[in-house]
Formats: C-alpha cells, structure tokens, sequence
C-alpha cells in the first residue's frame, strides 16, 4: 500500500490532473516517487520518478515539467519533462548544493513573464528548518541564486507554493506553526506572503 504525500494538481489539454507523491514498502524496502493521475477517473498515467520525493508538476508550453529532490543523498533537484504525461524525458540534475551538506525539501516554480522562479526548503542549519531559498531561470534548466532572497529567517516555513500576480507581486502560500491560544498545543496553519 503507497503512502500519500505532496499532491500538485495541475491541468493538461484542459483536463484536471494530479502529480502525487508516495511512498511503498516492498520487502521490507521503502520506495519512493510520484504518479500523474487522472482526476477524472483516478487512473495512474505514468510515474515520473521514483527514488525521488518532494516532485513537483509545472506546466509550461503545453509540456509538463517534473522537479523532485533526489533520494540519493536529498540534497539535488532532478527534472524530466513530458509531452504527453506517458512518455518522460531522460532525467537530469537542475540544482546541486551537495557541497553544502543543506538537504531541500518542497519547492514551487512560478513565471513572472521574464522569468522563471523557484522557492526551495532547506534546513541551511542557521535558519529554522525549512526556510525558503530562492532561484531564477530563462529556461527551467539552468537555476542560479538569488541573491539575499531568503524567507522564512525566523519561524517554521513549510510547504510552499509560490504565485506570481499581474499586480507584480510574487506571493507564496506555506504552513506555519502557532500555539494554539487557548489549548496551548502546537498548530499549523495556512498563511501568505507578499
């Protein structure tokens, strides 16, 4: 039986779909990755990745783009792209900071009509866990740095999917955590930034 994780709903030829990630157990083994369904009828297409989790679905182009974070060490974002949601394209690495020993999480890609712009988690050890680094790229390939955009320095990020608007705002919607004022526990909670 898969374990659900991260859903990324998104729409192909104005059908509703969904990039879902999982995690199986098989003898005792934990496989990890991610399924295209259908929304319509539920039907498993294809499965981009597997040894990957945290997969992301981006449509651009009438192609859909697959981010995940590579197993194999967590600290890499691999990409495969597909015409038809079936048929992947050989996967290759887009963000490696291995030399960091910082291991990435979710992340959400969003085109503001020049560029694209990726927000990734980490747990860069001197920010809470979690805090969003951002990337820019022409071409969703090639990702560099964007220097001091950073968010997330003091509290819990979690979850992120990052907006760009016509009003020229980028806006990411996470989880956050807050204390609960009148049962004292620890909550989580949906909020956005500007």
């Amino acid at each position: 039986t898969a374990i659900p994780g991260e859903i990324t709903p998104f729409y192909f030829n104005g059908e509703l779909h969904r990039l879902g990630n999982f995690t199986r157990y098989d003898g005792g083994r934990m496989i990890r990755g991610c399924e295209i369904r259908r929304e319509s009828d539920d039907a498993v297409l294809s499965t981009p990745f597997t040894g990957h989790y945290f997969s992301i679905a981006f449509m651009w182009e009438n192609k859909c783009w697959c981010f995940g974070r590579n197993d194999e060490n967590g600290m890499k974002i691999d990409l495969t792209v597909s015409e038809d949601l079936i048929h992947w394209s050989e996967l290759e690495t887009v963000w490696d900071i291995s030399e960091t020993g910082i291991r990435i999480f979710n992340c959400s890609v969003a085109f503001d009509g020049k560029r694209f712009v990726m927000a990734y988690e980490n747990n860069n050890p001197a920010f809470p866990i979690f805090t969003l680094n951002f990337l820019e790229s022409t071409d969703l390939r090639h990702w560099q740095t964007i220097p001091g955009a950073v968010y997330g320095e003091n509290k819990y990020i979690g979850g992120p999917s990052l907006y760009y608007m016509p009003d020229g705002f980028y806006y990411v919607t996470y989880v956050d955590q807050f204390v609960h004022p009148q049962a004292r526990k620890l909550n989580y909670r949906t909020s956005i930034a500007r």
